[in-house]
């Protein structure tokens, strides 16, 4: 009996976590009580999961580094997991300038004499030490080197870091369940952002805005402005999707690729219905790839079997911190709506320009709701608008960031992680069980 409960749910699991959204949306339209409930919850959650995002890196990384120390072959093919996460991040940070300037109607090259390569670079420096010398992230990064050190003179512990490592990936078989849950709460949430997107900016914000003819975005042709009661929504609704539909692209284009390098055993409909529609709903309810990791690696491990523990673990591990190709184009084209709402006239170049940093940054900020914050004022720097307009700038990245974005973003970050297990398992079969062996 209880064989067939189970069955019929991971049968139906897809259709009830594609319900369970507007059921949601419907509960808080007529009880009052669900939205506000949903509202606490989300905001709750968010803090917890900002406070649990470097405890989760170190879990993932010190038994990553004890590895790399105890095999050489471990150590190369780790370095090759971190140089294809970085060059996958460069990569789509091109795509989502891209992609911006053809959705936006941009120049190619900047008009403003102003512009200046040396002050761009001072400035980012500047950004860059206090990152590495500040973030709490990072600081995760340095204890976990140190603790991965210790770890391959002390066997102990090494075999406790292993043992916890397992255990996250035990968890996932238990997350699966309460992602209909997850969705549901999301839906929820999602009816109560017109109450929550109005009232993130601040009275002065909007006058001046209204006052100055601002405000205005013209995407593809289609004018929308933020005049009117709704009009912030439905500016926040088009940025999202664009974001979405951005990084759907993206990784269609990663799927087609990979389905010419690895022709047997991926199947792109397999895919999609054994893991991709499991992953992508927990990641995009709950905007963290920190704790979808557990969940990826379970389903990974389930319907994936021929991937190697070894191969499994360190870049599902190392991407859940490191992959971040959705943040980066959700920075990118979020700075370029941002730009257009208030005004200012920039270009492809500047976007692309903005990638290096846009990548390093990212070492810094990984798995966490909201995280595009910390990429507000480096992304302003380049853009370069008047003085006169910047806290418009900043009120509005600030604003359009979270929510909705940050779900397709993270589904992104998430699910390409399924997508490189594939590959680099078969290039670590290829490369370096042949040599062992």
């Amino acid at each position: 009996m209880k064989a067939r409960l189970i069955s019929f749910y991971e049968r139906y699991l897809a259709l009830s976590i594609i319900l369970a959204l507007p059921v949601g949306i419907m509960l808080a339209k007529y009880i009052p009580t669900v939205m506000n409930a949903a509202d606490k919850i989300v905001s709750f959650s968010i803090e917890g999961i900002c406070l649990l995002a470097p405890v989760a890196i170190f879990i993932i990384l010190a038994p990553n580094v004890a590895k790399m120390m105890r095999s050489r072959e471990e150590s190369s093919f780790a370095g090759l997991v971190i140089g294809w996460f970085s060059f996958s991040r460069i990569m789509a940070g091109i795509w989502a300038a891209i992609f911006t300037t053809f959705i936006l109607g941009l120049p190619i090259f900047p008009k403003d004499s102003a512009f200046t390569f040396g002050k761009l670079f001072h400035e980012n420096l500047i950004v860059l030490r206090d990152l590495l010398l500040k973030s709490p992230f990072f600081w995760a990064i340095w204890a976990s080197i140190i603790v991965g050190i210790i770890a391959y003179y002390k066997k102990g512990l090494f075999s406790g870091l292993e043992k916890v490592t397992s255990g996250i990936e035990k968890l996932g078989e238990w997350i699966e369940p309460v992602i209909p849950l997850l969705m549901c709460l999301l839906g929820a949430y999602i009816y109560s952002l017109p109450k929550t997107l109005n009232g993130s900016l601040s009275k002065e914000v909007v006058s001046s805005l209204n006052n100055s003819g601002l405000g205005n975005l013209n995407i593809l042709g289609f004018h929308l402005s933020m005049n009117g009661e709704f009009g912030l929504v439905w500016i926040y609704l088009a940025g999202s999707v664009l974001i979405g539909i951005g990084c759907f692209i993206w990784q269609g284009m990663q799927i087609l690729l990979l389905k010419t390098y690895v022709r047997n055993p991926f199947f792109i409909r397999g895919f999609f219905k054994n893991y991709w529609v499991k992953v992508y709903p927990l990641a995009w309810s709950t905007s963290s790839e920190a704790l979808s990791m557990p969940l990826n690696m379970s389903l990974i491990k389930k319907k994936y079997p021929h991937i190697s523990s070894s191969v499994r673990k360190l870049v599902v591990g190392l991407g859940a911190y490191l992959n971040i190709n959705g943040t980066t184009m959700h920075v990118i084209l979020l700075a370029g709506i941002v730009s257009c709402l208030v005004g200012h006239e920039f270009s492809l170049f500047q976007l692309l320009l903005s990638i290096p940093i846009v990548a390093l940054i990212g070492f810094g900020v990984p798995g966490i709701p909201g995280e595009l914050v910390f990429f507000a004022i480096p992304m302003m720097k380049i853009l370069n608008p008047p003085e006169p307009i910047i806290p418009l700038f900043m009120a509005l990245y600030l604003a359009l960031q979270i929510g909705l974005p940050d779900s397709f973003r993270t589904g992104a970050n998430v699910t390409d992680n399924g997508l490189y297990a594939i590959a680099l398992n078969k290039l670590y079969h290829n490369r370096w069980l042949k040599k062992k062996n």
